[in-house]
């Protein structure tokens, strides 16, 4: 359901208005023929991923990508609250916060940012992509003229790069160029803080 609203919301610039509506009353039609004889599959799935901080890393994965069979008010609402617990892995912060950017949401949630141990307000469609972001191309670039990292392994670093980022994506606004220069030490492992080492330990959940 989720991955088709999506999809609407990338055409409807492209579609008449007479197309957006059959679109719409296409998908509405598939969710109720959908609910007919899964509705308690429906609220469980949505019980479960609204409290998914609750569970491990790979259940949190799970608990989302089921999530995806809900509909927008049900997904949104849950997504709000789970991007508020402090034990959701950032990681899978990340992953719902993109799907309500893709689905354009534009009003405020709250998230958990660990690396500030604070909640705070996030609009998800204002985000910037991870790779078209300042900090991003900064940090790419300097991998790039880095001459101690090995030119085969520099593709690795960059996706972990990424990864990292999508860890403080909500957060991700604080850092500028300049920062970014610490930001890619600790990242690459040339510096050892309390942050590098949250990083190290986010990523080996990610291993498991």
């Amino acid at each position: 359901m989720i991955q088709a609203l999506q999809l609407k919301k990338q055409l409807e610039p492209y579609m008449k208005e007479p197309e957006q509506k059959y679109f719409s009353q296409e998908i509405s039609e598939a969710f109720e023929k959908f609910l007919e004889g899964n509705e308690k599959t429906f609220q469980k799935v949505n019980k479960r991923f609204a409290h998914c901080g609750s569970l491990d890393f790979h259940e949190q994965s799970d608990a989302v990508k089921e999530a995806c069979c809900l509909d927008e008010n049900s997904y949104v609402k849950s997504a709000k609250r789970a991007c508020s617990d402090e034990y959701l892995h950032p990681m899978i912060c990340g992953s719902i916060l993109s799907e309500l950017k893709k689905l354009g949401y534009s009003e405020k949630i709250q998230c958990f940012c660990p690396l500030s141990n604070e909640v705070c307000d996030v609009i998800p469609s204002k985000l910037c992509e991870i790779d078209e972001s300042v900090l991003y191309m900064s940090m790419k670039k300097r991998l790039e003229e880095d001459l101690t990292i090995p030119f085969d392994l520099k593709a690795r670093y960059l996706d972990e790069i990424k990864i990292k980022l999508m860890m403080i994506w909500p957060q991700m606004q604080e850092f500028n160029e300049t920062s970014g220069e610490v930001l890619y030490s600790e990242f690459i492992g040339k510096r050892v803080s309390k942050r590098s080492e949250w990083f190290e330990k986010q990523l080996k959940v990610l291993e498991k």
